[in-house]
């Protein structure tokens, strides 16, 4: 949860959903402002039998919404700003589970690095205890070159976990603002909480951000297509 938390408060992350709203509330405004006034101006000079006469003219008119298309276009508007908060929604959840991916890969990879550490240590003491055993005599060749293999063997398999585990903390650490691979210890449980049951996930199944987006876009295209008509 604290990773979590750390990588959506990041500024690039927290700023990035706010320029997609500003977006999108920009054209919600630009749609329900009235559309500007038109002036023109003309000069016209003809020949009267009283002389030369120059007629000016001035014209201001506005248009008027008599069909109401301002007012679908602003409603279809809304829906899509509405529709782009829930896809943020869906975004973050997305973000979170990568968040979650990435914690959990470098959770187990700690954890197999300290198995090994663990295992190497106990073969370390017992490659003592048989080398001093072999030299009162009763211990064999074999079992000194056996330990040795597994000594050698488990030595290669702790590099290459700890080469794995510097990756994944690479990872993890992208996510995150300012953060050190090195200072990153991942704790906690490997496994997640269970799920929620299935009644409830089937009830709360039209609440799914990118469900209620598709919903939104919808109804905004068919406030366009009544504009339209």
């Amino acid at each position: 949860s604290e990773a979590v938390t750390a990588a959506l408060a990041r500024t690039d992350f927290k700023a990035l959903e706010a320029s997609r709203r500003l977006a999108v509330e920009a054209e919600v405004e630009q749609v329900g402002l009235l559309p500007n006034p038109e002036v023109s101006f003309g000069r016209e000079g003809f020949t009267t039998a009283g002389g030369r006469t120059i007629e000016t003219s001035y014209e201001l008119s506005q248009r008027l919404d008599l069909a109401g298309r301002r007012g679908l276009a602003e409603q279809a508007a809304a829906q899509r700003l509405s529709a782009t908060d829930s896809e943020i929604r869906d975004d973050r959840h997305d973000a979170v589970a990568e968040v979650r991916r990435a914690f959990g890969e470098a959770l187990y990879r700690a954890r197999t690095v300290d198995r090994l550490e663990q295992g190497l240590a106990r073969l370390t003491t017992t490659k003592g205890i048989i080398e001093r055993l072999a030299a009162a005599g009763e211990s064999s060749g074999y079992d000194r070159r056996r330990v040795a293999r597994e000594l050698q063997g488990v030595g290669v398999r702790l590099e290459t976990a700890a080469a794995e585990l510097a990756r994944s903390r690479a990872v993890l650490s992208a996510y995150f603002e300012e953060a050190d691979p090195a200072e990153i210890v991942p704790i906690g449980s490997p496994l997640p909480a269970p799920p929620l049951p299935l009644a409830t996930l089937r009830a709360t199944l039209h609440e799914r951000p990118d469900l209620v987006a598709l919903l939104a876009r919808a109804d905004a295209a068919a406030g366009e297509l009544a504009i339209a008509e």
